[in-house]
């Protein structure tokens, strides 16, 4: 058993060496910057814009949606889990500060990518047979690519990130070891009670979740925030020098432990790169499918997306990397450094600041777990219309239960792989459709964007009037 325990490890590893390669990095980085360029995102699209879209509003909806505040929060508890501490904590030890850097560009490169996805999303999305709004990947890569292949085998990538990587197993054991570590509690206790914690939470449809989250995911961000600017405020000393480590690291010849030349920007890419996918998902075709169960335009819910991007990977996973960097414990890590988070906040405040990482790791991890289910539900709602709920649910539940029993580093190997995979089919679509995206980012416009405009319309006709020079 353990020598098929050993073998399926270093598959994982050779696949997920494969799939975060050169290969991965060239055609994320060509598509974000693809996308970017043939949308004019950045051109068409200020920060009000943005931010506009993520307010929420009276908004009168139809039957089997969600607000497109809901699917913001809901997609949001998807993307700001754990990966945004324990994420940022492995990136770090593995790829040393100047996986930072690399993270910052996959946010960046991300922004038109996750603009894309949710445009199409929104293009193509429908009714299922319950009339609840469905849509995601699977649905513009049938109906737009015309691949049912493609299709298909994104639906099993994403049932084995929901099952088995970052939408439960991540997760649960992240909560568990965390839980042992802090309160010393077993996890033959911890993980029957984060299972029937995480069963009553994903007991409702997608209704019941988006207004759970929408509730949820503002409190929780802002809990986390406020502890992390207070750990860098206290080093705040350290956050100039911190910076300029993050920069010379993106581009150092040596490993972070020394090596051959040029391996430690390989490590810092793939690690930054890895991570910033795995915090912000952007490319991997996951919040699509929550955005498509809104019934708002599709040029609207993209820039929502392009919020939840900056948000998570450059707000609050970079919060977690200077609290981590100032306080210095990075030299301390040992074996995956997922704890070391916990350390900078222990450093910083003492015992409270322990309990705060794992209370912030519980309460991320139980609110981006709803979100990855129904991901996983709709993926195999798509494979088998006819309905196979309550198996998926009682596997979910099963694999929750044991995963915290099983090696850490190995899940996270698991979820990187699943990440990778997920992309691969999703970004060839979004590619092949790019022209979709174009015209219809072309044909509607906003409804405050044409209001601003008329405005403007509106002042410069009555300048033009009382002014003769003008006429």
């Amino acid at each position: 058993m353990q020598q098929i325990v050993q073998m399926a490890g270093t598959i994982n590893e050779a696949i997920s060496a494969f799939v975060w390669g050169v290969p991965m990095v060239v055609l994320l980085l060509a598509s974000g910057i693809f996308l970017a360029v043939r949308t004019r995102f950045f051109a068409r699209f200020s920060l009000k814009d943005i931010l506009c879209a993520v307010i929420p509003r009276r908004e009168q909806r139809e039957q089997g949606t969600i607000s497109s505040f809901q699917a913001v929060a809901t997609a949001l508890a998807g993307t700001i889990g754990i990966g945004n501490i324990v994420g940022v904590s492995t990136a770090l030890a593995a790829g040393g500060p100047g996986a930072v850097f690399w993270m910052w560009v996959s946010a960046l490169i991300g922004i038109p990518i996750k603009y894309a996805e949710i445009v199409l999303a929104g293009q193509y999305r429908r009714r299922n047979a319950k009339g609840e709004q469905v849509g995601g990947p699977m649905y513009y890569l049938r109906d737009g690519l015309k691949s049912r292949a493609f299709a298909a085998a994104f639906c099993v990538f994403c049932l084995g990130a929901c099952l088995l990587g970052v939408g439960n197993c991540a997760q649960v054991s992240s909560i568990t070891v965390s839980l042992q570590e802090t309160f010393q509690v077993p996890l033959y206790l911890s993980a029957p009670m984060v299972t029937l914690a995480v069963a009553w939470i994903t007991r409702g449809g997608i209704g019941s979740t988006g207004r759970l989250m929408a509730l949820l995911t503002p409190l929780i961000s802002l809990f986390f925030l406020v502890g992390g600017v207070g750990v860098c405020l206290l080093n705040a000393q350290q956050i100039l020098p911190v910076t300029v480590e993050i920069f010379r690291g993106a581009f150092s010849l040596s490993a972070v432990g020394g090596g051959a030349m040029g391996y430690g920007i390989s490590r810092a890419l793939r690690y930054g790169f890895s991570r910033g996918i795995f915090s912000n998902e952007a490319g991997m075709g996951s919040s699509p499918i929550v955005h498509a169960a809104t019934d708002a335009p599709a040029v609207k819910q993209g820039l929502c997306g392009a919020f939840e991007v900056f948000f998570d990977t450059v707000v609050i996973a970079t919060v977690t990397a200077y609290a981590i960097l100032t306080t210095g414990v990075l030299d301390q890590s040992q074996g995956d450094g997922s704890g070391l988070a916990a350390m900078a906040f222990r450093a910083a405040y003492g015992r409270p600041g322990e309990i705060f990482v794992a209370l912030s790791i519980l309460f991320f991890a139980l609110v981006s777990m709803p979100c990855w289910y129904y991901y996983g539900e709709k993926a195999l709602e798509y494979l088998n219309p006819q309905g196979s709920g309550r198996i998926f649910r009682a596997l979910y539940l099963l694999i929750a239960l044991i995963c915290p029993f099983v090696n850490v580093a190995a899940l996270w190997a698991l979820a990187d792989t699943f990440n990778g995979l997920m992309a691969l089919p999703n970004l060839v679509a979004v590619l092949y459709l790019s022209g979709t995206v174009a015209k219809v980012s072309r044909q509607q416009p906003l409804r405050w964007a044409r209001r601003r405009k008329h405005r403007t319309a509106d002042r410069n006709g009555r300048s033009r009037a009382s002014n003769p020079l003008l006429s």
